[in-house]
């Protein structure tokens, strides 16, 4: 392992983005870490330093989930990024696995454990969480849908109406509509029926 580490840290949780800093100094003999707040200040930090390896949580204000993740990777050079969650294992997590992300790591993994998975990483491996190991692998089509239509789309299959949707998901009846209308572009089907019969449909509406 190297002898000195530039390490980021985005979590906009000062206690958490503290308590993580002091596992990663115990990385190296020499470590530099930075703190940030969000992932636009993560870009910045990123265009103006280079570093070996950046924290990155997806609850972030702002910029968030895998769209900062992909923003974060493409400025990112020679950075593995490490993704820190308290978010469950999903298909937006396989998705930045396959991008290039080189681990996903639940907030409320230990101290000791989190020390051997950020090792581990630095190391040169990925690491998956056991959860993820033997899950099956999303279809194509799921990837193209974020989580939240996947939950619109999970609704639909289970017979709901846009009304019904909109209650359940605490969102307005036109962004349901804007949803379901990206959906059936993603799954290239002509109606809403077609996207709630689809086979990805009757899988997401059979979990849980």
């Amino acid at each position: 392992m190297k002898g000195s580490l530039r390490i980021l840290v985005v979590d906009d949780h000062s206690l958490f983005a503290e308590a993580l800093s002091s596992v990663v100094k115990r990385l190296a003999p020499v470590v530099h870490v930075e703190l940030v707040t969000s992932a636009e200040l993560a870009l910045s930090a990123l265009e103006h330093g280079a570093f070996d390896l950046v924290l990155l949580d997806l609850g972030l204000p702002g910029l968030r989930g895998k769209p900062a993740f992909d923003a974060v990777q493409a400025r990112a050079q020679q950075a593995a990024i490490i993704v820190v969650t308290a978010a469950e294992p999903n298909a937006d997590a396989v998705a930045m696995l396959r991008a290039g992300a080189r681990g996903y790591v639940h907030k409320r993994t230990g101290a000791d454990e989190l020390l051997q998975v950020l090792e581990f990483v630095v190391g040169g491996g990925t690491w998956v969480p056991p959860s993820m190991r033997h899950a099956p692998a999303p279809t194509p089509e799921e990837l193209l849908l974020t989580s939240r239509q996947r939950e619109v789309l999970k609704l639909l299959a289970r017979g709901a109406s846009n009304h019904d949707i909109a209650e359940s998901l605490g969102i307005s009846q036109a962004t349901v509509r804007v949803h379901v209308s990206s959906i059936m572009r993603a799954l290239q089907v002509d109606n809403r029926t077609q996207a709630a019969t689809s086979t990805l449909a009757r899988r997401l509406a059979e979990s849980d």
